[in-house]
C-alpha cells in the first residue's frame, strides 16, 4: 500500500513539475530594491567566502503571490561551490515556480544565466527518515563558470497557496541571521489588517494604507551577524522574527481546526468491532482508554503522507485503520473517535514540539503547530496521550507524555490554549558493585540499571530496535571510555515491567586494570570511581558569559550509588556535598561500611528546571563547575606495604593500647585511695541513704562508662592501628595533626572509661573524695569538648557538624553549671558522702582518737 501511494505521489509530481516552473518577468506590483555592492559590514564575521547584499521579500496576501529577490557576493573562491547551486522547494499541488533573473554581474558586466532547460526537478524528501513524505520538489541550477568576486542575482516567484487555509494567511520571517547582510527588506500588502508579533526584534513595521490595500514594510541596512551560542533552546531563537496573521483569536483557529479534522464516521464494520470488544472486555474507563492508546500506538504504524491538504488534513479513521498506517493527525483522529464510541470524552490536540509556552506571547495562528496528540477528559481527570510513540509501558494514568507544555484542543467552544502539566522525573538508577582482585589491579563489576517512565521508554525501544550484538559492542565501549580493558561477562540481561513501566538491565564487566600504578612513584596505585550516569546528564557551558537561555536536560532524575570491595581494608574518612541552585540539585555522600567492609559512594542529581535564564547563568556557571571538580572518588594504596610491617604496626598498636590502659588504672588507684575528711556538722543525719537529685547522677554514673566503651571498641582507626598510619611520613594518607589528635581523642576517651568506672565506685560506697572527683571529671569533659571541637575545626572543618558541636558544647556546660555549685553546696551531698577508706587519728594532748565516720 506504501509503495503505491508513493508511486502515484511521484508520478502526479513529475507531471505537473514540468508545467510548474516557468519564467516570466518580475510581477508589476513589486516594488524595486537596489543594492550596495560593498556594504559597511564587518567582513571577518563572513564564514564560507559568501556575503549576501540583499535578501527581499515582497508577498500580496490578496494575490497568493510571494516574490524572492536574493542577492549574494563571492569573496573567497572556498564559496564558489555552494553559490553555484541554486535549490528552490515548492509544492507541485498548488503552487507554481516562477524564474524572473539570474544574473552573474561579474566587474560591471551582466551574464544572464536563466535557462529553463538547464533547470532539474527532483523529490528529495527531506524528512523519509522521520516516515514523512511531503510531495515537495526542488528545482535545481548549478551555475556554470562562476568566479571569486562575482555577484549572483537572481529572483523568482511563488504562486498559490495550500487551499486549506481558506483565505486566512499566516507566517513566520526572520529580520536577521548568523551571518551579515547588506540589505533586508520584507513587504507584505494584505486587504485585511493583520496581527504581527515581533520576537526580539530591534524595529518597528512601518504601515502604509491606500484605497484597495495596507502595506507593512520592514527594511535595514548593513544587519551585523548574530552571534550563535550552543546549547540555546529551540524557543529562545535569538534571531530577530516577526510572525504574521490574520487571525484574531485562538477561537478562530479552533474554529478552523475542528473543520479541517472532520472527516467521515466511523463505518468500517471491523473497526466497529474492534471497538465493540475493547468496551465490553474491559470494565472501568481507564481499563478502555489504555486498550484504545495502546491498539493505536502499536498497531498502527506512523507514516505520513502529507502532500498539499494532507498535511493539514488527517484521513478518515475507518482509512486509517484499513491501511494500518497515519501520521500524528490521523492517529490522534482514530484515538479520539474510538475513545468517544466508548463514552469516553476525547479530542485531538494541536502542540508546538518546540515552541511550548512560547506560544502563548505569540498571536493566534493555525500555522504555529508542528504535532498532534489527544486530551482525554475522563470523571473529572485529565489525560494527555502521544499516539506516534510506540510501546510504552505504565497505566492509563501515568504514561508519558512529552513535555509540550502547550496545546490547543479542538473541541467546539474552546477559545484559548491549554497549560499541560509535566508529571515525569526522567529517573535512572545505576547500581555498581566492584570487587577489586587480591593484586590490586582488577576488579569484576556487576551493573544494575534502572529506567523509568520515559527513560524506560526510551530504553526499551531502543533494545527492540538493535541487535543483540550492536547493543552489547555499545555497552562495551561505554566503559571502555572510563575504564581500561573492559570485557562483558556472558549475556547482557533485561527485565521489563510493563505495567510500572520501569526497565531493568544487568550485566556483569571484567575490568583488566582498574588501578594504575602512578608515574612518580611505582608503590602507589590509583583507581578514579565516577558516576558516569550524571555525567550524561549535566551539561557544562563552554563560556562564562550569556546572552541567551542555556538548555538542560530536563526533566530527569539521576542516582549512582557505587559499593567498593576492597582486598584489605583502608582509611576513607567521610564525607558529603549537596549543591542547591534554581536549576538543579546535586547530592553527594561516601562512607566505609564496616559491616560488609566496604567504600559506600552515593550520588544525586536532580534537574529543576528546563533551563538557565541570563540573569542566572553566572551562578550557574560557578555552581556547575564546582560540581564538576569535586566529582567522582579516587582512591590511592601503597602496595609497596609488606605484610610483616603491617603486623608490627598492629603489635606496636596493641602494645600502645595495653600501657595506656594500665596507667590510667594505676592512676586510678592512686585516687582511689585519696581519703580526704568530710566536714561533719552536728545536725547531720548519719548514713543517709543516697536520694533526692542524687539518683540523676547514680542513673548518669551507671550509663557513661557504657558509653565510652560504645566509643571505643567502635573506633576501627584505633583498633586495627590504622592511625598509626597517619604519623608515617611515607604513608599516603600521612597527617601528623589529624594522627596526634585521633590519638590524643582515644586516650582521653580511656581516661574518662576507667575514672568515670571509679567515680561509680565511689558514689555508692559515698565516700568522701566522690564529690571532688567528680566535680573535676565535669570540668575535664566539658574543657575536652571544647578544645576537641576547635582541634577538629581547625584541621578538618568540613567534617563537622557546626549546629551539633555548638550543642555538645553548650550541653557540657551547663552540666557543668548545674552539678558543681551542687555538689559544693548541698547540704544533702555533704551528709551522703562521709564515708572514709580507712580510719584517720587526731592528736589530742596524750591521746590518738580516731574520727568518728563509717570506714570503708
Amino acid at each position: 500500500m506504501k509503495k503505491i501511494l508513493l508511486s502515484s505521489l511521484l508520478l502526479f509530481c513529475f507531471s505537473l513539475s514540468f508545467s510548474q516552473v516557468l519564467q516570466s518577468n518580475k510581477p508589476n506590483w513589486v516594488k524595486e530594491i537596489s543594492f550596495n555592492q560593498e556594504p559597511k559590514i564587518n567582513f571577518e564575521e563572513i564564514s564560507q567566502g559568501v556575503l549576501t547584499l540583499l535578501i527581499d521579500t515582497q508577498i500580496d496576501v490578496d494575490r497568493n503571490h510571494q516574490y524572492t529577490h536574493k542577492v549574494i557576493k563571492i569573496i573567497d573562491n572556498i564559496g564558489i561551490q555552494n553559490a553555484s547551486n541554486i535549490d528552490i522547494t515548492f509544492d507541485p499541488t498548488f503552487q507554481k515556480l516562477y524564474f524572473h533573473q539570474i544574473h552573474i554581474i561579474r566587474q560591471g558586466s551582466v551574464i544572464n544565466h536563466l535557462d529553463l532547460s538547464k533547470i532539474n526537478v527532483i523529490q528529495r524528501e527531506m524528512n523519509a527518515e522521520n516516515h514523512i513524505y511531503d510531495g515537495s520538489l526542488t528545482a535545481m541550477i548549478n551555475l556554470s563558470d562562476v568566479r571569486s568576486g562575482d555577484i549572483i542575482e537572481m529572483s523568482y516567484s511563488m504562486i498559490g497557496v495550500n487551499p486549506i487555509h481558506k483565505g486566512t494567511y499566516s507566517d513566520i520571517f526572520y529580520l536577521n541571521d548568523f551571518e551579515p547582510i547588506g540589505e533586508l527588506s520584507l513587504r507584505i500588502l494584505s486587504e485585511k489588517e493583520l496581527n504581527i508579533t515581533h520576537r526580539n526584534a530591534s524595529i518597528k513595521v512601518e504601515n502604509n494604507k491606500n484605497k484597495l490595500q495596507i502595506e507593512y514594510l520592514w527594511h535595514k541596512l548593513n544587519i551585523e551577524s548574530e552571534e550563535l551560542e550552543n546549547n540555546i533552546p529551540i524557543w529562545a531563537n535569538p534571531l530577530e522574527s516577526v510572525f504574521i496573521t490574520s487571525y484574531k483569536t485562538w477561537k478562530e483557529v479552533v474554529k478552523w481546526g475542528i473543520n479541517v479534522f472532520h472527516v467521515d464516521e466511523i463505518t468500517d464494520k471491523e473497526l466497529l468491532q474492534k471497538i465493540n470488544q475493547i468496551d465490553k472486555f474491559y470494565k472501568t474507563d481507564g481499563e478502555k482508554i489504555e486498550a484504545v492508546l495502546n491498539f493505536v500506538q502499536d498497531e498502527i504504524r506512523y507514516l505520513g503522507m502529507e502532500s498539499g491538504i494532507g498535511a493539514y488534513k488527517p484521513f478518515s479513521p475507518d482509512i486509517v485503520f484499513k491501511q494500518r498506517f497515519g501520521d500524528c493527525k490521523d492517529k490522534s483522529l482514530l484515538m479520539s473517535r474510538m475513545l468517544q464510541k466508548i463514552g469516553v470524552q476525547a479530542y485531538p490536540m494541536l502542540v508546538n514540539t518546540s515552541l511550548g509556552d512560547e506560544l502563548k506571547n505569540i498571536n493566534p495562528s493555525a500555522e504555529l503547530f508542528d504535532h498532534c496528540v489527544v486530551k482525554v477528559d475522563n470523571n473529572d481527570s485529565v489525560f494527555y496521550y502521544d499516539p506516534t510513540i510506540s510501546n510504552q509501558g505504565g497505566n492509563y494514568k501515568n504514561t508519558f507524555f512529552p513535555s509540550y507544555e502547550t496545546g490547543l484542543v479542538l473541541k467546539k467552544g474552546n477559545d484559548t490554549l491549554e497549560e499541560i502539566f509535566q508529571f515525569s522525573e526522567g529517573r535512572v538508577e545505576v547500581f555498581e558493585e566492584f570487587k577489586v582482585d587480591s593484586a590490586w589491579s582488577g576488579a569484576k563489576m556487576n551493573i544494575e540499571t534502572k529506567y523509568y517512565e520515559n527513560e524506560a521508554d526510551n530504553m526499551r525501544s531502543f533494545f527492540m530496535g538493535n541487535s543483540k550484538n550492536t547493543i552489547e559492542k555499545d555497552y562495551t565501549n561505554y566503559y571502555s571510555d572510563y575504564f581500561y580493558k573492559v570485557k562483558l561477562i556472558g549475556d547482557l540481561k533485561t527485565t521489563d515491567n510493563l505495567k510500572e513501566n520501569v526497565f531493568t538491565v544487568t550485566a556483569t564487566m571484567e575490568i583488566d586494570s582498574l588501578f594504575k600504578t602512578e608515574n612518580d612513584n611505582k608503590s602507589i596505585v590509583s583507581a578514579t570511581f565516577n558516576p558516569t550516569n550524571l555525567y550524561e546528564v549535566i551539561i557544562l557551558p563552554n563560556q562564562s558569559e550569556r546572552k541567551t537561555p542555556f538548555n538542560l536536560y530536563y526533566p530527569t532524575l539521576r542516582e549512582h550509588r557505587i559499593r567498593i570491595k576492597l582486598p584489605e581494608t583502608i582509611e576513607i574518612a567521610k564525607d558529603n556535598d549537596v549543591i542547591n541552585t534554581v536549576e538543579f540539585y546535586y547530592e553527594y555522600d561516601h562512607f566505609y561500611d564496616n559491616k560488609n567492609d566496604e567504600i559506600v559512594l552515593n550520588y544525586t542529581y536532580k534537574s529543576q528546571y528546563d533551563h538557565v535564564k541570563v540573569d542566572n547563568f553566572d551562578n550557574y556557571f560557578k555552581q556547575i563547575n564546582v560540581l564538576n571538580n569535586i566529582i567522582g572518588f579516587n582512591i590511592r594504596h601503597d602496595v609497596g606495604s609488606s605484610n610483616s610491617s603491617v603486623s608490627i604496626m598492629k603489635i606496636l598498636n596493641i602494645l600502645i593500647v595495653i600501657s595506656i590502659f594500665i596507667l590510667f588504672v594505676w592512676l586510678a588507684i592512686k585516687l582511689y585511695k585519696y581519703n580526704p575528711i568530710p566536714q561533719i556538722e552536728n545536725y547531720f543525719n548519719m548514713n543517709k541513704p543516697i536520694g533526692g537529685w542524687l539518683i540523676l547522677i547514680a542513673i548518669a554514673l551507671i550509663t557513661t562508662p557504657f558509653y565510652f566503651l560504645t566509643i571505643i571498641i567502635s573506633d576501627d582507626t584505633i583498633l586495627n592501628g590504622d592511625w598509626l598510619q597517619f604519623l608515617n611520613p611515607d604513608s599516603i594518607i600521612f597527617d601528623l595533626s589529624l594522627g596526634l589528635s585521633i590519638f590524643v581523642e582515644f586516650i582521653v576517651n580511656i581516661g574518662f572509661l576507667v575514672f568515670y568506672t571509679l567515680a561509680l565506685f565511689l558514689f555508692f560506697k559515698k565516700r568522701s573524695s566522690f564529690p571532688k572527683v567528680f566535680i573535676y571529671l565535669l570540668i575535664c569533659n566539658s574543657v575536652f569538648i571544647i578544645l576537641d571541637n576547635m582541634i577538629v575545626y581547625i584541621i578538618a572543618s568540613s567534617s563537622l557538624n557546626i549546629d551539633q558541636a555548638i550543642k555538645d558544647v553548650l550541653y557540657s556546660i551547663i552540666r557543668a553549671g548545674i552539678w558543681v555549685p551542687y555538689f559544693l553546696l548541698s547540704e544533702r551531698s555533704k551528709e551522703t558522702f562521709v564515708n572514709i577508706l580507712k580510719p584517720i587519728k587526731i592528736k589530742d594532748g596524750k591521746n590518738d582518737l580516731p574520727l568518728s565516720t563509717k570506714m570503708d
